[in-house]
């Protein structure tokens, strides 16, 4: 029987447990992200609103939900990059953005997270549900969502649906410098990709907030 040194096994074990510790680890300090609320203006020019809602959990597509940012590079290739994460659960984030920026729309606060306590039924829900988000190359943000307005205990619930696609470019002048960072996993600022991202959701709150406005007879 060939015996191995004990030198050779201790070598090996610490070897492993250097790559497992550090070889492969991701950065110790990444940088982290939030998607902001507009500076969304009433569309009532100043009237307050009473119309209350209630916005469900946005649901977001299985391969986003993970704490390092997505990046979709040509048909159906997706990158991560854990060394830029978003700060906390990304649905989260999502739906508290929209339902603040329905608030500042509407001008009311009657808008409501889906686990509230609510001391009578809310005039309209929103669902959301978003098939794809975010950076889809080097200077596009893509948001491509269907959502739907409801009302609570009505004959008929469901008052109107609709699909929502947009794309937004990057503001800063970097695009075309930055062309490979995501494959070189070089650290880079996403924050033009991120605001981009918030101005995304911007147009949908938009958009929901003038069909809620009229179906509740408010334009």
């Amino acid at each position: 029987m060939k015996m191995i040194p004990l030198k050779a096994i201790y070598g090996g074990l610490a070897l492993s447990a250097l790559m497992a510790t550090g070889g492969c680890a991701t950065s110790s300090n990444p940088n982290l992200y939030v998607l902001e609320q507009s500076e969304a203006q009433s569309l009532q020019a100043g009237l307050t609103s009473n119309v209350s809602v209630l916005v469900s959990p946005v649901v977001l597509p299985e391969y986003l939900k993970r704490t390092g940012i997505v990046f979709k590079s040509g048909g159906s290739r997706v990158l991560v990059n854990e060394d830029e994460r978003w700060a906390g659960g990304l649905e989260d984030n999502v739906t508290s953005v929209i339902r603040g920026n329905l608030a500042a729309y509407l001008n009311t606060n009657e808008s409501f997270d889906y686990n509230a306590n609510f001391k009578s039924r809310p005039d309209v829900t929103v669902r959301i549900r978003i098939h794809e988000f975010g950076p889809k190359d080097d200077s596009t943000n893509v948001l491509n969502a269907s959502w739907e307005l409801g009302r609570a205990g009505s004959s008929q619930p469901q008052l109107f649906t609709e699909k929502f696609i947009t794309s937004i470019q990057r503001t800063d002048a970097e695009s075309a410098k930055k062309k490979s960072f995501w494959k070189k996993r070089s650290n880079p600022d996403l924050t033009p990709e991120t605001q981009a991202m918030s101005r995304a959701l911007d147009q949908l709150s938009k958009k929901i907030s003038e069909q809620i406005m009229r179906k509740n007879g408010q334009s």
